[in-house]
């Protein structure tokens, strides 16, 4: 008994859990139970060339989390993708067949063309060409004449002659450089428009314009058709800054009867106003006209948009 009694108590250790560095550990909350994790909201959209798209509906089931949803979009940007390339390819093969029928077209002319200079059938060349008999007259006899015209004479022709060519010359290259500076004006216009168009106070007016007339771009078609109406009526061009200015300072009017609030009128239209009594000034302090100013920059757009801010309030 006593050997019993003095024997040591065997001792029992709990096994520690070993802790794995990198190993995931469940957040929990207050009270010991374990936090849920977020729920996965998936993205169906992805871009190809600028252009915002969807997945098709029988893959939106198979996006369960974001690996899956990475794998299907980056296949459907290939697909697409390869579809936007295939069009273009289509489209050039179909401008170079267009291209080698022309140039076959034209070969076969001016085969024909030489085939007729070459056998001396000036008749049929002058035929295919479109000149007239009577050209060909003309010319012939004036040739003759300058055959029996004295070198003085000849020498005075020839440098009409020049002179002529010259101004031919002259007026063909006139013509490319008008075109060139009407394709200029064009696009400086344009870039002047758009720029005008971004400033956050016409921005805020122009949005509102065409919430009302229930069209994107009426504002800016506006703009354009005050420029046109200048052009048509007073033969003057009128920067895109005045044009803007002007379109603003009539929304701001009372349109004519019958028109829609806030339609600037269109090119040969008139406002129709009716004139306001002015209250005679008796104390000699200078009273407000009736004829509001008319707006030329972007701080008379400010004030005009504050004067309207402060009516409706």
């Amino acid at each position: 008994m006593e050997n019993i009694e003095n024997a040591p108590e065997e001792v029992v250790e709990t096994p520690i859990e070993e802790v794995v560095e990198g190993a995931p550990v469940e957040e929990t909350v207050e009270g010991g139970e374990p936090a849920e994790p977020e729920a996965y909201a998936p993205n169906y959209g992805f871009k190809v060339k600028d252009q915002e798209m969807e997945f098709d509906d029988w893959a939106k089931p198979l996006v369960t989390n974001k690996e899956v949803e990475a794998k299907l979009r980056e296949t459907f940007e290939k697909a697409h993708g390869i579809e936007e390339i295939k069009t273009q390819r289509q489209t050039l093969r179909d401008e170079v067949k267009d291209h080698k029928e022309w140039r076959s077209t034209m070969e076969g002319s001016l085969n024909q063309m030489s085939t007729y200079l070459k056998n001396k059938d000036f008749g049929s060349f002058m035929k295919a060409m479109g000149i007239p008999e009577e050209l060909v007259v003309g010319h012939v006899l004036n040739q003759l004449k300058y055959e029996q015209m004295s070198p003085e004479q000849r020498q005075e022709f020839d440098y009409h002659r020049t002179n002529q060519e010259r101004l031919s010359t002259l007026e063909v290259q006139n013509q490319t450089l008008v075109s060139e500076q009407q394709r200029f004006v064009q696009e400086q216009q344009t870039f002047e428009l758009e720029n005008a168009l971004s400033q956050p106070d016409v921005q805020q007016i122009a949005q509102a314009y065409d919430a009302r007339q229930g069209q994107v771009g009426a504002f800016k078609k506006a703009v354009v058709e005050r420029g046109i109406y200048h052009e048509y009526v007073s033969s003057t061009t009128i920067s895109v800054q005045q044009a803007v200015g002007e379109v603003v300072g009539m929304i701001g009017q009372v349109q004519a009867p019958g028109m829609p609030a806030g339609t600037p009128p269109q090119a040969g239209q008139q406002v129709v106003q009716q004139n306001k009594p002015v209250i005679p000034n008796f104390a000699g302090q200078s009273g407000n006209s009736p004829v509001k100013k008319q707006v030329r920059s972007i701080e008379d757009i400010r004030q005009l948009q504050q004067e309207l801010a402060s009516r409706e309030a």
